[in-house]
C-alpha cells in the first residue's frame, strides 16, 4: 500500500532546521465510499512510511514530529521506533488522565521527546508540562494568542522545555514570539519575501545576482561555466566532492576538475552553479529555503517531464530552483528576473498565472502547506494522477536530501546545536 504525506519545517531561533512535522494523507485513489481513516491508522501509516523509507531520508537526519492518539500512547506504540529522531506529539484531543500521564512518563524515561500540540494553558497542568520537552502554541497575531503564549512561558521551565510557536505567518509574529521565550517556530513566514519597495538588492548580493544571470542563460557555453568553477578554489573543492559522492556513484575517484566537469555535463553543471549561487544569496536566510528550492526543483522537473516529455526538463527544474529568489533577495520576482535569460516556460511560471508551469509550482506549494484540497484540484487541472503527484513529492524530498548531503558532507540539515535537555 502506498502511503502519502507532506512535511512542514520546524526552525530554531537562528532559523536553522530542527525537524519536520509529518502530515498524513490517505490514499487519493482509495474508494470514495470506504470508511474514513481515523487518527490511529493515520499515525501508524506515517510510521510505516518512516520505517520503509527511513526517518533520516525523510527528515534529513533531523527530528520527525508525529501525532499520537490516546490509544497509541497507552499501547506504547512510540517505543517501536528509535528515540533519536522521533518526537511524540500529543494531540490536543487526547484526554489527559492518569493513564496517559503514566505512559508519557515511561516514554520520557526511555529518552523520547514529548511535544504537546496546539496547547492552551490550564492551571492544573503542572505535572503534564514537566514531562514535556516541547509545547506547541498557536500564534496568529491576535492579542488572545499572545496572552496564551505568555501564560505558557510563565508556567514552564524554559531550561528544560522549549516553546514552539505554530502558524507563524509574519516576521512580526516571529520576533514577538521569540521575545516571549519561543525557541522553535513553525509556519511560512520565512518563505514569504520581505519586499523592498525601492527594488534595491543588497550590495553584497549583487555579484551573486550577476553570476546567476550569466549562468542561467539557456545558450550558456560549457567553457564559461567551467572557468567560473576553475577560478574559484572553494567551488572547485566542492565540485570534486560532489562528483565523488554516492549521489553520482562513480567507480573511480575523480581527481581533476576537467574530469569532474565532463562527468557533470552542461545541464548538470549549470544547475550546480545556480544552486551554489542561491546558497550565496542565503547568507542571512534560513538554510531550509535551499532545501525547499531543491525539493521544488526535483518535483517540478519530474512532473514537467511526465506531462510534457524531456524536452523542457531544465526549464521545469529551474521553476522550482528559482521560485524563492524573491525571498532570498528581498525584491519582487519581476525585478529579480530582469536581464536573466531563462527559458520561456520558467519565466511564465514565475511571473504569470494560468499556465502549466505555474500549476506545477502551485502543486508543490500545496504539498508544503498540507493543503490536500489544492493538491487534488491542481492534479486534476494538470491531468496528473494524484497518486503519482504524491510519489513525485516523496521522490523529490529524497532526491534533494541526497544532493544536499553530497554537497555538505551529510551535514546539510542536521541539528547544528546540542541542548542540555532532551
Amino acid at each position: 500500500m502506498n502511503v502519502y504525506f507532506a512535511r512542514q519545517p520546524v526552525l530554531d531561533e537562528k532559523l536553522n532546521l530542527f525537524g519536520y512535522e509529518l502530515l498524513f494523507r490517505p490514499n487519493p485513489q482509495a474508494d470514495a465510499f470506504a470508511q474514513p481513516m481515523d487518527g490511529n491508522s493515520a499515525t501508524t501509516s506515517i510510521l510505516s512510511a518512516l520505517e520503509w523509507s527511513g526517518i533520516e531520508k525523510v527528515t534529513g537526519g533531523t527530528h520527525a514530529f508525529v501525532n499520537f492518539t490516546e490509544q497509541l500512547l497507552l499501547a506504547g506504540y512510540p517505543t517501536h521506533y528509535p528515540n533519536q529522531h522521533l518526537v511524540v506529539e500529543v494531540l490536543e484531543t487526547v484526554r489527559i488522565n492518569p493513564k496517559v500521564l503514566a505512559s508519557l512518563y515511561k516514554l520520557k524515561e526511555k529518552g523520547y521527546r514529548i511535544a504537546l500540540d496546539d496547547y492552551t494553558y490550564r492551571p492544573n497542568d503542572q505535572y503534564l508540562l514537566s514531562l514535556c520537552d516541547i509545547v506547541k502554541v498557536e500564534v496568529d497575531g491576535s492579542a488572545k494568542s499572545f496572552q496564551n503564549l505568555e501564560r505558557v512561558a510563565n508556567a514552564v521551565n524554559l531550561q528544560q522545555c522549549r516553546i514552539l510557536a505554530e502558524k507563524v505567518e509574519t516576521q512580526q509574529d516571529f520576533e514577538t514570539s521569540k521575545a516571549m521565550g519561543c525557541t522553535l517556530f513553525q509556519g511560512y513566514f520565512f518563505a514569504r519575501p520581505n519586499i523592498v519597495t525601492e527594488k534595491a538588492i543588497h550590495p553584497l548580493k549583487i555579484s551573486q545576482m550577476r553570476l546567476l544571470r550569466e549562468i542561467s542563460k539557456p545558450e550558456v557555453e560549457f567553457q564559461v561555466l567551467a572557468n567560473i568553477i576553475k577560478n574559484d578554489v572553494a567551488l572547485t573543492a566542492k565540485t570534486l566532492r560532489l562528483v565523488n559522492s554516492p549521489y553520482y556513484g562513480v567507480l573511480h575517484e575523480v581527481k581533476s576538475i576537467g574530469q569532474a566537469l565532463a562527468l557533470l555535463g552542461l545541464n548538470e553543471l549549470q544547475r550546480w552553479l545556480i544552486y551554489s549561487s542561491l546558497v550565496g544569496l542565503c547568507d542571512n536566510k534560513p538554510s531550509e529555503l535551499i532545501i525547499l528550492s531543491m525539493v521544488r526543483a526535483h518535483f517540478c522537473e519530474n512532473v514537467g517531464v511526465a506531462l510534457k516529455g524531456p524536452l523542457n526538463a531544465d526549464g521545469y527544474a529551474l521553476i522550482g530552483l528559482l521560485s524563492l529568489l524573491d525571498t532570498l533577495t528581498g525584491c519582487d520576482m519581476v525585478h529579480c528576473l530582469e536581464q536573466m535569460q531563462i527559458p520561456k516556460v520558467t519565466r511564465k511560471a514565475l511571473l504569470e498565472a494560468g499556465n502549466d508551469g505555474r500549476h506545477i509550482l502551485d502543486l508543490i506549494i500545496a504539498f508544503e502547506h498540507g493543503n490536500w484540497k489544492n493538491v487534488s484540484r491542481l492534479s486534476s487541472v494538470l491531468g496528473l494522477k494524484e497518486a503519482l503527484a504524491h510519489r513525485f513529492y516523496l521522490e523529490a524530498v529524497q532526491a534533494a536530501q541526497r544532493y544536499l548531503e553530497a554537497n555538505h558532507g551529510g551535514e546539510a540539515s542536521k541539528p547544528k546545536k546540542k541542548y542540555a535537555y532532551r
